[in-house]
């Protein structure tokens, strides 16, 4: 579902995708085309992506160190580098789903529940970050989407999004950046790079 956000203090519009995906990976993958559709609409404007994908990004993202990387998680992962959005910060607990609330020694964690953002987020809210909280009544951990309003804007520090380098013509661009010859000093040379 696709719907759109008023930020409050500043009346700004953010664009949120609310996911509950199915636990077939047939039935996800016409999810994942329908994230390309809302990317279209969305366009260049914030978008946060945010609920239950039932899949995970990686191996690690799984509390047995037994899991691999299987077609379900490459087809996530394809579908999230294509859609150009990434995790929004946190620094709290990863895992956010568990297979047993009633025994946690003999429990699986995993992380299927996130919340995603696209580049415009991050330009416009630098300093929003998500909280998972604790399990309670259901094996998924609440998330909330924090966007702090009243600190002031900080520089934003250097952030480089995994899907920009899986774009075709990447590598090209870095090259010829990378190797055109400017007559300074090497900081500024350094600064002066368009990548």
């Amino acid at each position: 579902m696709l719907c759109i956000v008023e930020v409050i203090p500043n009346r700004e519009m953010i664009y949120c995708s609310i996911v509950y995906a199915a636990n077939s990976g047939l039935e996800r993958r016409e999810l994942w085309k329908e994230l390309s559709c809302h990317k279209t609409i969305v366009d260049k404007d914030s978008w946060v992506l945010m609920g239950d994908f039932t899949m995970t990004l990686s191996p690690i993202e799984h509390s047995t160190n037994s899991s691999v990387m299987n077609s379900d998680m490459q087809d996530f992962r394809d579908m999230v580098n294509e859609i150009e959005v990434d995790d929004i910060c946190s620094s709290d607990f990863q895992l956010t789903w568990t297979k047993s609330l009633k025994n946690p020694s003999n429990s699986m964690l995993k992380k299927l529940d996130t919340i995603m953002i696209n580049e415009e987020f991050i330009t416009r809210y630098g300093l929003a970050y998500r909280v998972f909280l604790p399990f309670l009544i259901s094996y998924h951990s609440p998330s909330v989407l924090s966007i702090p309003n009243s600190i002031p804007k900080k520089p934003k520090s250097f952030r480089f999004s995994n899907f920009v380098a899986d774009k075709d013509e990447f590598i090209k661009l870095a090259k010829e950046e990378w190797s055109m010859d400017i007559q300074v000093c090497l900081m500024f040379r350094l600064v002066k790079k368009n990548l």
